[in-house]
């Protein structure tokens, strides 16, 4: 079970998970109107959906909790782009952010990087010594949108920003 995780969160989950592929959105509806009873009214709700039920799972929470409640839409890009004749790439899953009541507690947190993390991801130091890591800004086509000067540099014949 990953780190910060109850037993009972990870079996709400995988019940979520069940209903919607087997007894569709009246379970969710009826669940997600529990959890909204249960939260204090400085309480928050985060639903982690892929990219195939999220445009219904918000409206069916934008009905429970109220429009007015819904604070953030969270992308988590699970993979970079990735090229597919067929159809555009899913890169992405969402978090869907609502609160019960005008409040809600925000404990901001701050992690310290592992030191093995930050060296392996972040190898090159810039004068002050701050670290920084290389990444391809280029995507594998060129067009007439993604092909301009971009910090006194231009991407490669065949290459365009993929900014």
């Amino acid at each position: 079970m990953p780190q910060g995780r109850s037993f009972g969160e990870a079996r709400i989950r995988r019940r979520i998970r069940t209903s919607l592929r087997e007894q569709g959105f009246g379970v969710l509806r009826k669940r997600l109107v529990f959890l909204r009873e249960l939260l204090s009214e400085d309480g928050s709700i985060y639903v982690h959906l892929d990219w195939k039920r999220g445009h219904y799972v918000k409206t069916l929470m934008d009905e429970v909790f109220g429009e007015h409640r819904f604070r953030s839409e969270i992308i988590w890009k699970s993979t970079s782009a990735h090229n597919n004749a067929n159809n555009y790439g899913n890169i992405h899953q969402t978090i869907f952010y609502y609160s019960k009541g005008d409040n809600p507690v925000w404990n901001q947190i701050f992690v310290q990087y592992d030191v093995e993390y930050v060296e392996t991801y972040f190898r090159y130091k810039d004068k002050d010594g701050r670290r920084f890591k290389s990444e391809d800004l280029t995507v594998p086509s060129r067009t007439a949108k993604n092909d301009f000067e971009f910090l006194g540099k231009r991407p490669s014949k065949k290459r365009g920003w993929g900014l």
